[in-house]
């Protein structure tokens, strides 16, 4: 175990401590920290144990026999507490071959515990290599031959945010004796110290009123007159842009210090009226329009500025529509930064450069082509340049398969306007190596500069380890004279719970000779944000999904 999960003030309860032996190492520090120590049994039953509590009790450590971690909330004493830090050092209910036993200890454990932990403590807990059942374990055990520890934790709403090896330099004189037995040893080469940070559940059960609100358009923001479907109000709020150890934050500001002009001018607001076009559908006074999907739609607006000796850089949102049943790809609402001024190609090649450094991307090869107004153009929305600006020539810089922006040359002399749309969702994927749009989105995901990479490199630091998927079906009914667009489904889904659904597939359809019809579906369930267990997901699919899809289309579920 590392000395640095521990900071200064913390409350430390230790379970299951059998000899005592952790306990008296870990006072030997000298942390400044306050510890409480407890174990299962009567005080009596292991080598050394009688010796460790009075050193301990002398040194005016709390010392509690008889506690048992699986109900430790109704302890007199404890229940009253609050402790940042949580211990349980290699559980076990005693003897072999009993993982179903275990995997309720370490779950009643979770489900107990939590009722002492402070709002953001961590439970650490030690096992021994492959009882977790993650990846981090070498060799990785099949998940129904483990422990299953994430998933128990999830019980008690606590997630998995660091796995390191246990450290026995640091406890030399820790004797393991496992919880509920022997005065015997564990095998503890390569064992795991896990470490669970307490969340705050987010994902629950609707009443109809909220059902209702869900399925309708809402405000987009407070007080706003665009309305819009609810699952983009909601992520509206929650913007990285806000979050300044986001990883858009970090690509923001890694732009603005590459401008090399005197002054950037920030954007962060663009007219309102600039906001619907060509993208989402969504209501402005009793009025149809769409909200913007593409920097191309403000770039009228942005170029309004004086440029003559600064650049202009607005962060924007904007909002991907016809997104179908891609609920981990393609984001509702993506980021292109536009950034305006003149003679800044230079600037953005030093932006490029930087990124290739910081990520050790020697290898990477930056394509730069010159496409001539009038030329066949195929890449990502390029061709709607031409309409809109008086273009002298457009350069398309490319990384892989990934368009990192384009630069707009506005005039036939050498001070002509130049323009470059990034399009940060795709630097991500490309420097970050994210898979799915929630990761930039995840709340308590940041950016850090890893030590352990040679060169060092900013990472992306996610607040859930190993997120576990779950699959489930469901078949909606429905007459034969009504149509069931599978388009109208994947959106109920979406307003439902978009930041947990990870996929969603037809996999049947079924026509009956008696006047029905029923289609069939696979939601793989999953969230970045907060940990599920199989009981939770079960009632999200019944109790939100399934009445969501029988409030808002004429379904039934079979």
């Amino acid at each position: 175990m590392r000395l640095d999960l521990f900071s200064e003030g913390d409350t430390v309860l230790l379970l299951g401590e059998g000899n005592f032996s952790f306990a008296r190492c870990l006072y030997n520090h000298n942390l400044p920290i306050s510890i409480t120590a407890t174990c299962f049994d009567d005080g009596e039953s292991y080598k050394n144990q009688l010796d460790n509590i009075k050193f301990l009790r002398k040194k005016n450590i709390p010392v509690l026999l008889d506690v048992d971690a699986t109900c430790v909330h109704e302890h007199p004493i404890l229940k009253h507490q609050k402790f940042s830090k949580i211990i349980f050092n290699f559980p076990h209910v005693g003897g072999k071959m009993k993982i179903q036993l275990n995997r309720k200890l370490i779950k009643n454990v979770f489900e107990s515990v939590t009722n002492l932990a402070t709002d953001s403590g961590m439970m650490i807990m030690s096992l021994c290599n492959g009882q977790g059942g993650t990846a981090a374990d070498n060799p990785q055990r099949k998940w129904d031959d483990s422990w299953q520890i994430t998933e128990m934790a999830a019980y008690g709403n606590f997630c998995l945010i660091s796995v390191h090896l246990f450290d026995f330099k640091n406890f030399e004189s820790y004797v393991c004796t496992g919880y509920r037995s022997m005065d015997s040893h564990f095998n503890l080469h390569g064992a795991l110290v896990h470490v669970f940070r307490k969340k705050t559940a987010q994902c629950r059960i609707l009443n109809h009123d909220e059902i209702l609100q869900r399925i309708s358009l809402v405000p987009l923001f407070q007080n706003s007159d665009i309305l819009v479907p609810f699952y983009y109000s909601e992520l509206y709020s929650k913007s990285p842009l806000n979050n300044s150890d986001s990883a858009v934050n970090f690509f923001k500001e890694l732009l603005i210090r590459n401008t090399g002009l005197d002054k950037t001018i920030i954007c962060n607001n663009i007219s309102l009226s600039l906001m619907w076009h060509s993208g989402v559908l969504c209501k402005v006074n009793n009025t149809e329009m769409r909200l913007r999907s593409s920097a191309l739609q403000v770039l009228d607006e942005v170029i309004k500025r004086d440029l003559e000796n600064q650049t202009v850089l607005f962060p924007g949102m904007f909002f991907n529509y016809s997104l179908g049943q891609d609920f981990d790809r393609t984001p509702p609402i993506n980021f292109q930064f536009v950034a305006c001024g003149k003679k800044i190609s230079h600037n953005f090649g030093g932006f490029i450069s930087d990124l290739m450094i910081l990520f050790n991307k020697k290898d990477l090869e930056i394509k730069r082509k010159v496409i001539f107004p009038g030329e066949e153009i195929e890449a990502k929305e390029i061709h709607l340049f031409i309409p809109i600006l008086n273009c002298s020539r457009i350069i398309e810089w490319s990384c892989s398969s990934s368009i990192l922006a384009f630069e707009l040359h506005v005039g036939n002399n050498e001070n002509s306007l130049e323009v470059f749309i990034i399009y940060i969702d795709d630097i991500a994927e490309l420097f970050l190596n994210i898979r799915s749009w929630k990761e930039l989105w995840s709340e308590e995901n940041r950016i850090f500069l890893n030590t352990e990479t040679e060169p060092p490199m900013p990472t992306l630091q996610h607040s859930l380890l190993y997120p576990l998927s779950y699959k489930f079906d469901i078949t909606l009914r429905y007459n034969e004279d009504t149509e069931l667009i599978e388009e109208d489904v994947y959106e109920v889904m979406r307003k439902s719970a978009v930041d947990i659904i990870k996929e969603v597939e037809m996999i049947n359809q079924y026509d009956s000779q008696e006047g029905w019809s029923s289609k069939c579906f696979r939601i793989t369930y999953q969230s970045l944000n907060e940990p599920l267990n199989k009981k939770k997901v079960v009632d999200i699919h019944s109790n939100v999904i399934g009445k969501m899809l029988t409030t808002a289309l004429p379904v039934t579920i079979k």
